[in-house]
């Protein structure tokens, strides 16, 4: 089982309002890093930070997250793909990672993706704000699954129209995984 600390990247601080799947395993006792755009809370390690592929392995790094961790969330509602892929491109490799996904786009076969504004720049943009884009944003769930596949990860669970569950393959011990292509 996973039973030592995890670390997340969430859309929000720790509260039930919130939906925030790490909540729970913060009531199970587990431990690690949140990093938001817009709060911070030092008693749950909750830190101020916006994500982009261009910063995330240097905050990684800055807070000292461990390459082999338990499990990551990530969940931002825009350019998740590109931080996720920034993230196992640096060498962290989660045992289980959740990532969210647009159901909007449907069971395309396309990996659709809103664009992370730092690929024209390299940088985070000065004076960045996150701004809710109804339907247009994330990423498409097949998307998730080619980016799982090239680092090494098996879709193994959906939760509802949300969330997409992968976990390493070196550790499903060549058990069958259902076809979660659509």
């Amino acid at each position: 089982g996973f039973n030592e600390a995890g670390y997340g990247l969430d859309g929000g601080p720790f509260n039930r309002s919130s939906g925030a799947q790490t909540h729970m395993l913060h009531e199970l006792g587990w431990r690690g890093l949140l990093l938001d755009g817009e709060n911070e809370n030092a008693a749950i390690n909750l830190r101020k930070h916006f994500l982009f592929a261009s910063n995330v392995q240097a905050l990684f790094n800055q807070y000292a997250v461990p390459k082999d961790l338990d499990f990551l969330s990530v969940d931002m509602d825009s350019h998740d793909l590109f931080v996720l892929r920034s993230i196992l491109s640096g060498g962290w490799r989660p045992r289980l990672f959740s990532a969210e996904f647009n159901c909007n786009y449907g069971s395309h076969r396309y990996p659709i993706a809103l664009l992370d504004p730092t690929l024209e720049r390299g940088e985070v943009p000065p004076g960045y704000v996150f701004k809710y884009a109804d339907c247009s944003w994330g990423t498409s769930s097949y998307a998730l699954q080619l980016l799982g596949r090239e680092f090494g990860y098996s879709l193994i669970a959906r939760v509802s129209s949300l969330d997409l569950f992968f976990l390493r393959d070196d550790l499903r011990q060549h058990k069958p995984v259902q076809n979660w292509t659509a």
